[in-house]
């Protein structure tokens, strides 16, 4: 028995060893993402499904439901009532058999590029249907002990004041922290610390030795409680990743310790990652597990370097190297960083671990400090606001594999030689890698999948101009108070994390075709969150939407103007063919023609067949290359005489799918049949290349 020990403690010591299972791992990644098939067994034309419930969230009218049937469904179903609402949440419990009756469909793709796939998110959380849900029915209300465990936290927490952050801190479910809150907490750079990992696992299994010290319980039965905890609490958290990684971490290093192994820190987090990404390769592509890898992976570092440093200064050196570590996997997904981000972590880490932390965890088990608690996180709330205005963000360019393998050999050669020199080329290099949009020699035309709506944006050679012409937006319906949801995303989200991945922070020219919602519904959230130049209106009178975006306008002090005939550009110009009033809305949109290195574009906004007469009328049109199409497709607009007279090579449709209106009308298509039609519900965001006076042109087609 001793010699096998010994043996195994060589094989483990050993690097090769280590090599040989990484090399093994990325075998095994390959073929498990290439080879292996991974499909639904369910049939899509399937209306109704029976499985267990295994999560559930209700917000507003909507109530969000995974099912396990065995295989995972993510289901949506839309409240009609306030009473069903109130049915629904104390009678659908965790656990519970439930058959839901509705329509499956696939998940959607990310349209616009470099944007948040949820297809492929769900993928990975093997998920591949979703369920509208017409009904939903209870089949059986025996739920198992875990269960009924899970069922009663979460009622407890649903009856507390603050109750959004006793579930992100207990159950790891962040959705309920009101959005604008989130927000603050998300440009402070501090939302990792409601994410529940080694910290909070390190301080609940405190407790529990501490306990078991005072009640003078033996090692071994408080390693068996500590163990069972782990176990329940991965269960009760779904196995959340970051939890995940935290618990096997803790259980291979009370392994080193308990059979003197001694193998370093690091080389116990090499182990971890390896079986866990055996186990599950699907956590690759999970940011929590990633974040939680790279923290630890930084945290190791750092307090091998400065043990005998005060508490205070060990934090501002590990979480800036933690901010180090993590910055191409940042970069990859957010485009941007905060520059104030460590130092913020500097004051949110103590007020979580020693104030924010133990107080929900003592008032959630006895409730007499709940106005302590309530004060403490009333002043994290403040404290995240002033962050969060004082956040110096730096927006960089969507990173490839080069940037994060030349990121990465210079920490090594940074931390392995100590040759300080790397941090002035590591900055360079960052800077380098902002710099490249304005070192782009082509033209780009960006035709922006924003759904029933319009949004173009157009950027110049060396990034000297951007344009945008209108920001797309969807209708709102009044709703009851107990309709509303605070988790509402807006269209624009997208177009600014898209124009992120450019390296686009200034839009020279908003132009709004004209005041309807599907056109400028988005522009007071891009005017709020991207620096905007000068905003053009069309000719007509201003409604209320647009009289409400003139009043944002006039407190930020942007420019607005009316009655624009061109805009200069970088070697070039937008033409305002507009030169009538008519009696509506559509027909008075801002109509634009640009002319760029004999590649003719015409943006017709949504003029109708009316206005089409009098271009044609004022203007010798030559043929143009490519047309967006008036009205999406509107039988309202793209008169054959029109079409005739263009005879646009390309014809653009931006429209949503399966909208009301039935749009593009079959009559339109057919009067297009002489050019290639791309629409964005079909092809997605359509992109415009003209590079070395070539025209290229890419979709990122929607499934």
């Amino acid at each position: 028995m001793r010699r096998y020990l010994i043996k195994s403690k060589t094989i483990l010591h050993s690097n090769k060893f280590i090599l040989f299972l990484i090399g093994s791992l990325i075998l095994y990644l390959i073929i498990y993402f290439n080879v292996i098939p991974h499909k639904s067994h369910i049939k899509i034309n399937s209306q109704a499904l029976t499985g267990t419930l295994i999560s559930q969230k209700l917000d507003g009218n909507k109530l969000s439901l995974i099912i396990k049937t065995p295989e995972k469904i993510q289901v949506t179903y839309y409240i009609k009532s306030e009473e069903v609402k109130t049915r629904i949440a104390t009678t659908l419990k965790l656990g519970m058999k439930i058959k839901v009756l509705g329509t499956l469909s696939i998940p959607p793709a990310n349209t616009i590029p470099n944007t948040f796939n949820y297809q492929k998110y769900l993928y990975h959380n093997k998920i591949y249907y979703l369920m509208q849900a017409q009904d939903i029915k209870i089949i059986n209300t025996n739920v198992n002990v875990l269960y009924k465990l899970k069922n009663l936290l979460i009622q407890k927490i649903s009856n507390m004041e603050y109750k959004e952050y006793y579930y992100a801190f207990i159950l790891g479910e962040k959705y309920y922290i009101d959005q604008d809150v989130w927000q603050s907490y998300q440009k402070s750079g501090v939302t990792h610390l409601f994410a529940i990992s080694g910290m909070h696992i390190a301080l609940f299994i405190g407790l529990i030795s501490k306990l078991c010290s005072f009640f003078k319980i033996n090692s071994t039965f408080k390693n068996i409680t500590i163990f069972s905890f782990l176990s329940f609490y991965l269960v009760l958290t779904d196995f959340a990743a970051s939890i995940l990684r935290a618990g096997v971490f803790f259980v291979f290093r009370w392994l080193n310790k308990s059979f003197n192994i001694n193998l370093p820190n690091i080389k116990v987090l090499c182990f971890t990652v390896i079986l866990l990404l055996f186990l599950n390769p699907n956590l690759l592509f999970n940011l929590g597990f990633l974040y939680s890898v790279l923290a630890t992976f930084s945290l190791i570092l750092g307090t091998s370097k400065h043990k005998n440093q005060n508490y205070f200064l060990n934090i501002i050196k590990t979480s800036l190297i933690i901010n180090i570590v993590s910055l191409p996997l940042t970069l990859y997904n957010f485009y941007e960083i905060n520059i104030f981000s460590f130092l913020f972590n500097c004051l949110f880490i103590p007020l979580v671990t020693f104030i924010i932390y133990p107080l929900i965890l003592i008032n959630f088990i006895l409730p007499i400090f709940s106005f302590s608690c309530a004060f403490g996180l009333l002043i994290m709330e403040k404290l995240a606001d002033l962050c969060a205005q004082l956040s110096l963000n730096i927006v960089i360019p969507k990173i490839n594999i080069l940037f994060i393998i030349i990121y990465y050999l210079s920490l090594f050669v940074l931390w392995y030689y100590k040759d300080f020199k790397i941090i002035i080329f590591l900055g360079l290099f960052i800077i380098f890698w902002k710099i490249t949009p304005f070192l782009d020699a082509n033209f780009y035309v960006y035709f922006l999948d924003v759904g029933q709506g319009d949004s173009i944006l157009i950027r110049s050679e060396f990034t000297n101009n951007v344009i945008m012409i209108d920001t797309g937006g969807r209708l709102q319906y009044s709703k009851e108070e107990w309709e509303k949801q605070n988790h509402q995303y807006q269209l624009s989200d997208k177009t600014i994390t898209f124009l992120k991945s450019l390296g686009i922070t200034t839009i020279d020219w908003l132009i709004l075709t004209h005041g309807d919602m599907d056109h400028m519904g988005e522009s007071e959230n891009l005017v709020n969150n991207v620096k905007i130049k000068n905003v053009i209106f069309n000719r007509d009178s201003f409604n209320d939407l647009e009289k409400n975006l003139i009043t944002i306008l006039n407190q930020k002090k942007i420019n607005y103007y009316q009655n624009i005939t061109q805009i200069n550009m970088h070697f070039n110009k937008l033409n305002f063919l507009n030169y009538k009033i008519y009696d509506n809305e559509n027909d008075n949109s801002n109509i634009i023609y640009l002319n760029y290195q004999n590649y003719k574009f015409l943006f017709m906004g949504d003029a109708g067949i009316n206005a089409e007469k009098d271009l044609l009328k004022e203007y010798d049109f030559p043929n143009i290359d490519v047309l967006k199409v008036g009205h999406h497709g509107s039988k309202t607009s793209s008169s054959k005489e029109f079409l005739a007279k263009i005879q646009p090579k390309y014809a653009i449709i931006s429209v949503g799918k399966n909208n009301r209106y039935g749009h593009p009308d079959s009559e339109v298509l057919a009067n297009l049949q002489e050019s290639k039609i791309f629409r964005t519900d079909i092809n997605g965001s359509i992109i415009f290349k003209i590079k070395n006076k070539k025209l290229q042109i890419k979709t990122s087609a929607s499934n």
